[in-house]
């Protein structure tokens, strides 16, 4: 089935690109009942998020997934559908163990409030060769406004390897949001 595109959004943040679809673009996108039930019944103890046979959840593209290690895999279930944006909850599952899967937290970012955690990602796209992680928080629709988080999976963690935030919704959807933060790495020797 080919995918229809809500909104084509294509903003150029450095290497950054994000095309928003109808659902994740993923390495390995999970239905419901592939979920695995002890983490469907983990994630649905979490406040804020819908149970995903309501009505208003789409029928596939519900979740993501990928192997981090030998020992760690990601999981992103898709909590509600909007307009525009699609909030996921991300867990690491390790050993298996989906009774104690990590529920994952990331750093945003407003001029007003300045930095702080949040544990949802929106419009939540997942890189299995790559091991990044990526979010698209869009302030309105056109996608002119919100901010663009990147991360890496490094160390046993995701690290935020970059983070662009646009405040003022000016439809101009060409030029790269401002730059808040880069992780730079060391060159390997």
């Amino acid at each position: 089935m080919s995918r229809i595109i809500l909104v084509l959004s294509i903003l150029c943040a450095s290497t950054f690109y994000i095309v928003h679809t109808n659902r994740a673009v993923v390495a390995s996108e999970v239905q419901k009942s592939k979920i695995p039930a002890k983490l469907l019944a983990r994630h649905q103890q979490f406040p804020g998020c819908l149970k995903l046979d309501n009505p208003n959840m789409p029928p596939a593209g519900l979740a993501f997934q990928g192997r981090l290690n030998d020992y760690t895999q990601v999981y992103g279930i898709l909590c509600e559908t909007s307009a525009y944006n699609w909030p996921y909850a991300v867990y690491l599952v390790r050993d298996g163990e989906f009774d104690d899967a990590q529920r994952v937290y990331f750093a945003d970012y407003t001029t007003d409030g300045g930095w702080v955690g949040i544990d949802l990602l929106y419009n939540a796209t997942y890189d299995d060769k790559t091991k990044q992680l990526q979010g698209f928080s869009k302030a309105r629709g056109l996608g002119d406004c919100g901010s663009l988080t990147r991360l890496k999976w490094k160390d046993e963690q995701f690290s935020l390897m970059e983070f662009r935030y646009k405040e003022a919704c000016d439809e101009d959807i060409t030029r790269p949001f401002p730059l808040i933060y880069k992780r730079y790495e060391k060159n390997p020797e």
